[in-house]
This record gives C-alpha cells, structure tokens and sequence, in this order.
C-alpha cells in the first residue's frame, strides 16, 4: 500500500511543483487537488474497514502519513484522511463521498480547533462563536474561526459547534451571505490558513448532524475521529524525518573536508545515529498508539497524546539535526529543508494542547 501510494505521490507532486504552488497567490492548486481527491487515496479509513469490529484503521493510517510526509503534499490530505472523512463515512451521506464528482471539485474546508474541548479532561467548551438554536433545529452562527486551512480556497466548511450538553457538525457553504474569509499567513507555505468570520449566518436543520448513523451522539463521533487524525499527523512526521534522514546521508556521504566524506566525522556519526534511533522510538510508540485505538482500548486517548508529544518532538529535532549536517548549505534555500522544519514547526500547534490535556487525565487516573 505504501509503496503504491509514495509511486502515485511521486508521480503527483514533485519538489519544484510545491514550490510553485507555495509561491502562487492562493497557495493552492485545484488540478492537484482533483488528482488527490478522485484517486481515491485520501478515502484510507473505508479502505481499511474489513466489516470485523476491529479495523485496520487507524494503524493504516499511519503509514499513509508517513507518505504524505515524505512528499509534503501542499493540500489538507491530513485533515480530509484522518479525520473529515472517517466523520461523513459515519453520518452516512451528510456530505459527499470521495468518489463524488462533488467532492473533487468542491475543496472542503474543516477545523477541529472547537472539537479538540472533546479529548480534553475538564477543559472548557469553546467561545469563539456565538450558537443559537430554534425549535425546528436551525442554528444561528456569528462569530469567527481563526486559521482554517485553505478556506479561502474552498466551498464548504464543516465546523464542530457546540451546543451545551451536545455536539453537532454544522455545513456551511462559504459562498452566501453573511460568510468572509481573510486569508493569514501561516508559518507553513504549503499550507495557507484564512479567518472564517460569519455574521447571522442560519444554517438549516439539513445541513446539522447531531448524531451517527448509528445514533451515536456527534461528540463520540468526533473524538474518536481527532483521535485518528492526531494519528496520520504523528505518520507524517515520522515519514518526512525519514527522508531528511536519508537526504542527509546521502549529503554527508557526498560532501568531502580535509580530502575526506564529513559523514566520517565521529560528531556527525553520533547526531545521525541519534535521528535514526529517535525515527524508529516514534514509528514504535505511534505504530503501538493506533493498535489501542484499534482495538478500543480505554487509555488509548492517552497513548495518542503521548504520542503526538513525542513525534512532533522528533520531527523538529530531525529537521535541526538535518540542517546542523548540512552545515552552511543547511541553512540556504537551495537544499529545501527548510519546507519540511516548517511544517514541522505548524503541525506542533498542537502540543501544547497535547502537554497540558495529558496532564490533566494522568492527574485523573492517578
């Protein structure tokens, strides 16, 4: 499957096609987009389903963030595969599927700042929108939502409300009145973020899913999908320390001192072995995350913020170690490395999130 995928990938987006996407005015490619969508990779989660109680997902999708990684895909692949799809698979036609020409034309946009209160112990509901609810089920939305990734780029929002003792998932079209977008730069150029400021916007009953399929209510719905996603962020940076990793030694292999390759120097020696041995420690603890999610074990929200404590760690500390190896080259342009550390340093917007949640459900348990 990884094999597949890194072929598809490779074939999709190269490093000089995300440097002109990131240098585009909207940062954002449609036809990429279209390609992703309608090849059916970003659907892992029905993939991984073999119709037992115990799926293959999330563990698989680990290993498709660990490509996603590798090739630094500039659209929100992590977002749509870990969680806003495994979401609409469980509302059972809420939204449109992967195989829709909708979706493929139609880029969604999702933030799950306001559904992170979930997996939080004792943390407090959200406060940046204010949510009114009428007798038939409409709700009346006005306020913003900061840094949603690609909004200014796409049609249709999916946004966790809270609405007091329960959680829903409203759609909201971005194109009709009452809605603005204001684009913001990120840290990331391959990710473009936009502030979704909405003003008396009424979002039908039709368009407000409270419950599964199943009848599960939503909140379990989302944890159990922010879960996921944590997952496929923790294979991403798992897959793009690998290939700094194997882009260093092939540099320090290469570049000679003193008639010598610097890659025989004990101190490089050492700082390599060092990213080597950290890469695996997080493929482990990640890999061993997503088993307990699999398998529905009771302390597995745990196991998944340590586990983004710990990758997100790696991946930033690989990305320095990468470039300390490629000395003064390490530091320009020309080597692209600082793409990947600045994804690293966007996706760790959530660690202090994790820090300070693990915390308070150690102090729980204790």
């Amino acid at each position: 499957m990884r094999s597949s995928l890194r072929s598809f990938l490779s074939r999709t987006i190269t490093e000089s096609g995300y440097e002109q996407i990131c240098s585009s005015d909207s940062g954002f490619d449609g036809s990429l987009w279209n390609q992703l969508a309608g090849s059916g990779w970003l659907d892992v989660a029905a993939m991984s389903s073999d119709g037992d109680e115990v799926s293959a997902w999330p563990i698989s999708g680990v290993h498709m963030g660990e490509e996603f990684g590798r090739a630094l895909v500039p659209a929100p692949v992590e977002l749509v595969t870990g969680f806003l799809l495994p979401v609409l698979h469980r509302l059972a036609g809420f939204g449109p599927v992967l195989d829709d020409s909708t979706f493929v034309d139609d880029l969604p946009a999702v933030t799950i700042e306001p559904a992170l209160a979930l997996i939080r112990a004792g943390a407090p509901r959200p406060g940046g929108l204010t949510v009114d609810t009428t007798a038939d089920g409409t709700l009346s939305l006005s306020g913003s939502v900061p840094s949603v990734q690609f909004a200014a780029s796409a049609r249709t929002l999916y946004l966790p409300v809270s609405l007091g003792a329960t959680w829903a998932l409203a759609r909201i079209p971005l194109d009709q009145a009452g809605v603005a977008t204001v684009s913001t730069r990120s840290i990331d150029p391959g990710r473009t973020c936009a502030t979704v400021v909405v003003t008396d916007v009424s979002v039908p009953a039709a368009d407000v899913a409270t419950t599964a399929a199943d009848g599960e209510p939503m909140a379990a719905v989302l944890a159990e999908a922010l879960r996921s996603y944590l997952l496929v962020l923790d294979g991403k940076a798992i897959g793009a320390a690998q290939l700094l990793l194997e882009k260093t030694v092939a540099y320090v292999t290469q570049r000679t001192q003193f008639g010598v390759p610097v890659g025989s120097f004990q101190a490089l020696k050492h700082r390599i072995a060092d990213m080597a041995t950290s890469i695996e420690a997080a493929r482990s603890i990640a890999s061993y995350a997503a088993w307990q999610v699999a398998q529905g074990h009771q302390d597995s929200t745990e196991m998944v913020l340590s586990s983004r404590i710990f990758c997100s760690e790696m991946y930033r500390n690989v990305c320095e170690s990468a470039i300390q190896c490629h000395g003064g080259m390490g530091f320009t342009w020309e080597q692209r490395l600082h793409y990947w550390y600045k994804s690293a340093l966007f996706d760790a917007a959530v660690d202090g999130i994790a820090v300070e949640d693990l915390g308070r459900l150690l102090r729980k348990s204790a």
